[in-house]
């Protein structure tokens, strides 16, 4: 916690509580010695640390933005399906015997 930008939300204590928690609900019988615990203490607390990190971002990025079902009839497609179904097999085919050649129709057809 010492390396961590001040005004950081996650206080030490509760970090170690967190840690705590997930240590004696693990499936963990006991521990070989001291430095194995101590291990396994340091890692709990790294991925609370990734996690807590990870959420902040994300609400930084629309974590509470409204959530809108894509209707899949609004969804047009350009080529007709006979077409679609006639290319994936001669991406199929050419896949087999150039991966790369295959790769670049797929983008050039699909992407571009």
């Amino acid at each position: 916690m010492a390396s961590e930008a001040p005004g950081h939300t996650l206080q030490p204590t509760a970090l170690v509580h967190e840690a705590w928690l997930r240590l004696a609900g693990s499936q963990q019988e006991g521990w070989e010695n001291r430095a194995h615990f101590f291990g396994a203490a340091a890692e709990a607390m790294r991925r609370i640390l990734v996690e807590h990190a990870r959420r902040r971002l994300s609400a930084k990025r629309g974590a509470g933005a409204e959530h809108v079902a894509l209707d899949e009839s609004i969804l047009m497609l350009a080529t007709p399906p006979d077409e679609l179904l006639a290319v994936h097999e001669a991406l199929d085919k050419l896949t087999r015997e150039d991966p790369t050649a295959a790769e670049l129709v797929k983008l050039r057809y699909f992407v571009a």
